[in-house]
């Protein structure tokens, strides 16, 4: 959760009023607040003259924390509920995008399905797809556009399809900004070039990308300690 922003979130499993349904899911968190603030004022009001009265300072903290994460998470500032609520309920491009991209999760969990039962056409046909929804977008959907590009790179390594791997896999360096900010996409695309073009005796590309994988492998290694 944290390493998602605290956004936490259901994977769909179809197409089917997949709008109200997301809508649903963002809006229950700030109901729960909602509702959890009011049984704690409940529980505060019915103290006095109870044996357990000396407690009330529990009860109205918790239900002040509770009616703050409830308002707070609906106010539409930076990456929350409220935002995303808001885009998805007046139908803005940013809430066509993020219904968009949970689509496209949706897609990839039916690939790996599809790769674990070994129907690797299957696969790379769903991300295929995947390339294509996220290429409408544009540059707004810029890292969803280099993961689904080095996703399906892998796909093809699987197949041993090495020359469309390499394609697909050198596409994401096009991606510089997003391969910066994410370490892990950085190294399974240089993973995916080095795989490929050692397969493809293409020596002119090993050694820039495994020198690239060892200096991204070696700066994570560096930051986690």
């Amino acid at each position: 959760m944290l390493g998602g922003g605290g956004y936490v979130g259901a994977v769909p499993v179809s197409d089917r009023n997949l709008r109200a349904n997301e809508i649903a899911v963002l809006a229950a968190g700030p109901a729960v607040n909602a509702l959890t603030c009011l049984v704690l004022l409940a529980v505060f009001f019915s103290l006095p003259g109870t044996e357990h009265q000396n407690w009330w300072w529990i009860a109205s903290s918790n239900a002040v924390m509770a009616g703050i994460m409830a308002v707070g998470n609906l106010i539409p500032l930076g990456y929350c509920d409220g935002t995303m609520l808001l885009h998805l309920i007046l139908w803005t491009p940013a809430g066509r995008l993020l219904l968009d991209r949970i689509r496209v999760v949706q897609m990839a969990q039916d690939a790996d399905e599809c790769h674990g039962q070994a129907d690797f056409d299957k696969e790379i046909e769903l991300k295929e797809a995947m390339l294509q929804r996220s290429l409408v977008f544009g540059q707004d959907n810029s890292f969803m556009i280099a993961a689904c590009h080095q996703a399906l790179g892998t796909a093809y390594l699987s197949i041993e399809d090495f020359p469309a791997a390499e394609f697909q896999c050198s596409k994401c360096l096009d991606f510089e900004a997003e391969l910066a900010a994410i370490p892990a996409l950085a190294s399974n695309v240089w993973f995916g070039i080095l795989c490929a073009a050692v397969h493809r005796h293409h020596t002119a590309a090993v050694g820039p990308a495994y020198a690239s994988l060892v200096a991204i492998l070696e700066k994570r290694k560096n930051t986690r300690v």
